[in-house]
């Protein structure tokens, strides 16, 4: 038995996550913040990102740094936010994540990118597939090499096809006045009574900022 060099954990842990190669941490957090999704959806995002980054903290991986990651795979569809379900354990948040299914976008370029989580595997797609794919930041773009038949093998294999403009479509515009009366509105429809806030401090600005 010997003590292993961080770089040996750090390609390590990558192979066990599906990475062909690991170069930094940062390779780690998307692939670890998936399957986490799976392993405890629904989940909170503070539970999801202490999940990942507790065990990875060795490596040098901060909280900071999952919820970075976090932020970008639910902005591009791999981890959906959404409302709790009556069927949802009683105390779960009000939003809750949870792991998107697998899908892909043909972009009109021809480039596919996929998208979702495989369960509790790095990947939906099979290997002679997974080792085409190319991160480009936050996305996972498959190679088509003008494969004019990939898109009908990627149904085959479970995935679903969205539209790209269906995959980049922007919230309702709408004036800063308009969305506070919504949110004025939705309020005022609140029967429950909302929890507390632990360690929220509510400032008066009209006493002195020196207290």
């Amino acid at each position: 038995m010997r003590a292993l060099e961080q770089n040996e954990l750090l390609q390590m842990t990558g192979q066990a996550l599906g990475l062909a190669a690991t170069q930094t941490t940062t390779d780690l957090l998307k692939p670890a913040l998936r399957r986490a999704a799976f392993l405890l959806a629904p989940s909170s995002r503070a539970d999801l990102i202490r999940f990942v980054a507790e065990p990875l903290a060795s490596l040098g991986v901060t909280h900071n740094e999952c919820e970075v990651a976090l932020e970008e795979l639910i902005v591009y569809g791999d981890i959906l936010e959404m409302r709790k379900l009556d069927s949802d354990d009683w105390d779960a948040s009000p939003y809750v994540l949870r792991p998107a299914p697998p899908s892909f976008v043909q972009q009109a370029d021809g480039a596919i990118i996929i998208l979702g989580v495989a369960g509790a595997l790095p990947t939906p797609l099979t290997p002679d597939l997974a080792c085409r794919v190319v991160d480009r930041g936050p996305v996972r773009v498959l190679s088509t090499d003008s494969d004019k038949s990939l898109t009908a093998h990627l149904r085959l294999l479970g995935l679903t096809g969205l539209s790209e403009s269906a995959w980049l479509r922007m919230p309702m515009v709408e004036t800063a006045s308009a969305h506070l009366q919504n949110w004025i509105q939705r309020l005022s429809e609140v029967t429950e009574t909302p929890g507390g806030i632990y360690d929220l401090e509510i400032l008066d600005p009209t006493r002195s900022s020196r207290f």
